[in-house]
């Protein structure tokens, strides 16, 4: 962690259409409350909003930036900055869990939304240093992005997406469901366990097509509670990468204890840290990133993308939780 003594001017952005958001408005009305004492607060749904925002925010010295929603309200928050900010330059983050899963947050261990807001309100009010703690990014083509996932990573994914539960255990029952009718030879067996119709180089090492069903890739180590990915190596310079190359029913035997993070869940030829992963297909193909549901075409490639500096503020105590 690295801190800085010097207190940034701060902003608040809010997405009052994430779930929990709004679900919560009087949650969200507090938080209006708490924070103006110390910057502004700016709310929207539209991703073109951003950037003409942000570009104002960095024309007035705004180095600390509030986000208030899911993954794909940060996901948009996270470009529209890249677009603004020069890359050695990027203002700090404070993720605020405020939509379904909160990924993100949960993989940097950020505290409720209104008590984060509090302890920074307070840090920022007496001076306190702001401990940052880096959060590692992929790049996935043009965008910038946390996770990534193709094949049956990306089936199951839309499946969550289109269905009507939301939260955490709602993943588990996605995947469980998906994998048992694919067992049953349901239509998931068409969708997800069919070998990706293209090639997938790791770290330039082609990956045999025949057996490559679904490819995952995360530059944090706890996507949805999968605690198995804090099994998988990756330094400064790598991101993490999960392949599924064996059939559904070693799947779904695996799959407990994948979730259980235990030892050998994985085998070792299925992940490992990479640098850099390039997709080719000879048509169009859905990808997934951050809980948002993308289309390529041609070809893609994914690499480590800049860390970004997620804001732990002191105090009478941390906004962040140790990871």
């Amino acid at each position: 962690m690295n801190s800085r003594s010097s207190s940034p001017r701060a902003a608040l952005v809010i997405n009052p259409r994430a779930l929990r958001n709004l679900r919560n408005p009087t949650e969200r009305e507090a938080l209006h409350r708490g924070f103006e004492r110390v910057g502004e607060v700016v709310e929207t749904s539209e991703p073109s909003d951003l950037q003409p925002l942000f570009t104002r925010w960095k024309n007035e010295g705004v180095g600390l930036i509030a986000i208030s929603g899911g993954d794909g309200s940060f996901h948009a928050a996270v470009q529209a900055i890249c677009a603004v900010w020069p890359t050695n330059a990027l203002p700090q983050l404070v993720p605020l869990h405020g939509g379904t899963l909160g990924v993100v947050a949960r993989a940097v261990g950020a505290r409720p939304a209104l008590e984060a807001v509090r302890r920074l309100r307070d840090d920022l009010t007496h001076g306190r240093p702001l401990v940052e703690v880096p959060l590692a990014s992929l790049a996935v083509g043009s965008r910038v992005g946390f996770n990534f996932g193709i094949g049956l990573f990306c089936t199951v994914s839309t499946r969550f997406i289109e269905g009507r539960s939301r939260g955490p255990s709602a993943v588990w029952r996605v995947a469980a469901s998906s994998i048992a009718s694919a067992l049953v030879g349901g239509g998931m067996a068409h969708e997800g366990f069919q070998p990706w119709p293209g090639t997938i180089a790791v770290d330039g090492q082609q990956v045999d097509p025949a057996t490559m069903y679904g490819l995952y890739a995360s530059s944090v180590a706890d996507m949805w509670k999968l605690r198995g990915f804090r099994n998988i190596p990756a330094r400064d310079d790598q991101f993490r990468q999960m392949r599924v190359q064996v059939g559904v029913a070693e799947t779904l035997m695996r799959f407990p204890a994948f979730a259980l993070g235990l030892p050998g869940a994985i085998r070792s030829s299925d992940h490992g840290g990479a640098r850099g992963i390039s997709i080719t297909h000879e048509g169009i193909f859905d990808y997934i990133s951050d809980g948002e549901l993308y289309t390529g075409e041609g070809s893609l490639e994914v690499g480590v993308g800049p860390t970004f500096r997620v804001v732990s503020p002191t105090g009478q105590g941390a906004l962040v939780r140790n990871p």
